[in-house]
């Protein structure tokens, strides 16, 4: 039996990863604070693919002890974990004048730390194994930084780095680490993001950097009208949970690899081109 534990699995990208697995012979393990929606997905997953298919093990993945209680219940029910899905995390937008950093300090807590803890808690014990797939969910945002999102891009590139020395140091293990670099997925992300700024001290109306707010917001509403779906990204992750030789790296889709191109552009062409697509 293949088990995989997925964060942020009441919504978006988790929940639709976890269903993807269990629908590929997994047993899910899905963690989330939303216990309500959490269960949700739970009873969704167990309908379509028969009972003790998923447990559910609500969580802030900013709480160590939280997090070793729900890898217990894990080992305890199931023995092993074959599949880590890092995938919990939330957008801070805001200007990096505008940014609180207390906000900041929180977008990396939940975006960064909580990634390199989870791996700490399950790396032992697929070391153990033998084998496992760590399989950390990053962003383009992680390949090239866009304007009124520096904090939540530092984040990404932060979470790239971590999984480029740790797929070297597991791999004497046969332990795999892999990353899932999304493109705009048409998640709550885009909502979230806006109450993130508003709480994260930019006030955006009244800020020098106002029109890239406005360019922004109109940019997340349509990705909400016409962005990736998350069940696309999902079936990425399957692939990279079951690949004998998985990438190193999965661009989803088409844009993905495009902001990668750009990556490796002169600053000043990068620059134009970037300051281009957000509206500038």
């Amino acid at each position: 039996m293949r088990t995989a534990l997925v964060t942020g699995a009441s919504s978006g990208i988790g929940a639709a990863s976890a269903s993807a697995l269990a629908a590929e012979g997994f047993s899910v393990c899905l963690v989330a604070r939303r216990e309500e929606r959490l269960r949700q997905v739970a009873a969704a997953i167990e309908q379509r693919c028969g009972p003790g298919r998923a447990i559910c093990c609500p969580a802030d993945v900013t709480s160590e002890a939280a997090c070793r209680g729900a890898l217990e219940v894990v080992m305890s029910a199931w023995g092993r974990i074959d599949v880590l899905v890092n995938n919990a995390g939330f957008a801070l937008a805001g200007a990096i004048e505008d940014v609180a950093l207390e906000a900041a300090r929180r977008q990396f807590e939940v975006n960064v730390l909580a990634y390199l803890a989870w791996m700490k808690l399950v790396g032992p014990i697929m070391r153990g194994q033998g084998s496992g797939r760590i399989i950390n969910i990053s962003s383009v945002s992680g390949l090239v930084a866009f304007p009124g999102l520096g904090v939540y891009s530092a984040s990404k590139f932060a979470v790239e780095a971590l999984s480029d020395a740790a797929r070297l140091e597991y791999r004497p293990w046969g332990v795999r680490v892999i990353l899932i670099e999304p493109g705009s997925v048409a998640t709550e992300i885009w909502d979230n993001s806006r109450n993130a700024a508003s709480q994260g001290g930019a006030d955006w109306q009244s800020s020098p950097f106002r029109a890239l707010y406005e360019a922004g917001w109109k940019h997340a509403e349509s990705v909400i009208a016409t962005g990736l779906s998350a069940q696309i990204v999902a079936r990425v992750v399957v692939k990279a949970a079951k690949a004998r030789r998985p990438k190193a790296r999965y661009g989803v889709p088409l844009e993905a690899k495009i902001i990668r191109a750009l990556s490796h552009l002169p600053g000043c062409l990068r620059d134009w081109i970037v300051g281009r697509m957000a509206g500038g």
